[in-house]
């Protein structure tokens, strides 16, 4: 689970800002939205949902931009002489040679910490951090310039572990962070000294599988694996509350000879480069496709409307309205966080989460998720959907605000910061531009 996340010098961010989610010490209401994301470590808490507020071009989005870099620096694969697509902050006349990013999180038993600094050439400067209790042990630092490599860890004991890890540092490319190198060659991962590869394995397998980041634009992608596993059966009892009309949702299998031989070829290209299942449009339909033991799988997922008199029809993805879509995309938060073990536990991270959603249906769909157990993973969304702030609703640590500054920089900040009273109609001061993060119109 996600605790704290910062970044630097990134599209609108400029100086520093921080996304905390460790509860406020002070708050007491809404308990039950307060996970402790390790059994063994009652001292760590973290919040299930952040919401973040701002106008537009504000720079809220670019916070769920910056994430999303960095995840995607850590498990993509980059050719060594392919420049990173950096992204600094540029209405300035003193620009910053680098931007710095800082993920904290929590997978099964580990506390982790993952810095990245870089620019366009390389990155500069990584360090993970495992964190037991209070005690911080650094698994590795990695430092780089055109001419110096410096590689440190604190649990790598033997002359020929440091040997064989340092030479790793030193010859992976400059361009890519080394968990990432290491994680997506199997013989490496195989050859992993215990004392140094679990930790390397844990913080992969969170970026890769448990943060998922989801665009307006966007599908999210797990639905292609919940589609083969039959999650997707399950998500039936949930759309049904939001009125959407769908009866039931179905899988079918589409047969190959269905596709031309020249898209089945891109397909297999497209799994083989992301290792997973990939979904596509074809004829103004949608699809998922996959590797089933060295066999392509194609299935549509069906969505079954009655009518007054109970009889079916079925409706595909293109059918549906954008707000059902969007419903379908968001769905499986609920789901997967119903099913999740604790060891399990995602981030969902949704960027306008109120697209195309009436405002009934977003609270809905808040005051569905915070009434999960504590087996629920996070929820953090950006949205203008100021019917959600609510103090009944919500805490005061979970909503944020985007502030776009003179300078053009964006300025992150939350509602505890202001000591507002439990009963206060935080909705109305926020639209009076109380707490800021509002269009400042002319007129």
């Amino acid at each position: 689970m996600l605790v704290c996340f910062r970044a630097e010098n990134f599209r609108s961010i400029f100086e520093p800002i921080e996304l905390n989610l460790r509860p406020a010490p002070r708050l007491r209401n809404h308990k039950s939205h307060v996970l402790n994301p390790i059994k063994d470590n009652k001292d760590l808490k973290v919040l299930k949902t952040s919401l973040i507020y701002g106008a537009n071009a504000s720079g809220k989005s670019n916070i769920v931009k910056a994430i999303d870099f960095l995840q995607q620096l850590v498990i993509s694969s980059k050719a060594s002489d392919e420049k990173i697509e950096y992204s600094p902050f540029k209405v300035t006349k003193s620009p910053k040679e680098s931007s710095s990013f800082y993920i904290e999180f929590t997978i099964q038993d580990y506390h982790l910490a993952l810095t990245l600094k870089l620019n366009s050439e390389r990155v500069e400067y990584e360090k993970l951090v495992s964190f037991d209790k209070s005690k911080e042990k650094l698994i590795y630092e990695r430092k780089i310039t055109r001419d110096f490599h410096e590689f440190k860890s604190d649990v790598l004991k033997s002359k020929s572990e440091i040997d064989f890890i340092t030479g790793l540092s030193k010859y992976s490319p400059s361009n890519s962070s080394f968990i990432g190198v290491i994680s997506q060659n199997e013989k490496v991962q195989h050859d992993l000294p215990n004392s140094f590869g679990p930790y390397i394995r844990a913080a992969f397998v969170y970026l890769k599988f448990c943060l998922i980041v989801v665009f307006p634009q966007s599908r999210y992608g797990g639905l292609n694996d919940d589609v083969l596993d039959g999650t997707i059966n399950a998500y039936g009892n949930n759309i049904k509350e939001f009125d959407t009309g769908i009866d039931s949702i179905h899988v079918e299998k589409i047969e190959l000879s269905t596709f031309s031989t020249s898209l089945i070829n891109r397909i297999k290209s497209d799994i083989a480069k992301h290792d997973q299942s990939v979904k596509f449009s074809h004829n103004s339909k949608e699809y998922t496709a996959s590797n089933q033991n060295g066999e392509i799988e194609i299935h549509e997922v069906i969505f079954k409307h009655k009518d007054a008199d109970g009889n079916q029809f079925e409706f595909t993805t293109t059918d549906e309205s954008d707000g059902t879509v969007r419903l379908l995309d968001l769905i499986p938060v609920l789901t997967c966080s119903e099913d999740l073990k604790d060891s399990e536990k995602a981030t969902f991270i949704v960027d306008e989460f109120d697209r195309s959603l009436h405002p009934n249906l977003s609270r809905l769909f808040f005051e569905k998720f915070l009434s999960l157990d504590t087996h629920a993973g996070q929820l953090i969304v950006t949205t203008h959907q100021a019917e959600l702030l609510d103090l009944d609703l919500l805490r005061r640590d979970e909503i944020w605000f985007a502030q776009k500054e003179w300078d053009h920089t964006t300025s992150l900040y939350s509602l505890n910061e202001y000591g507002t009273r439990h009963d206060k109609d935080i909705r109305k001061a926020y639209l009076d531009g109380l707490f800021g993060a509002i269009p400042m119109t002319k007129g």
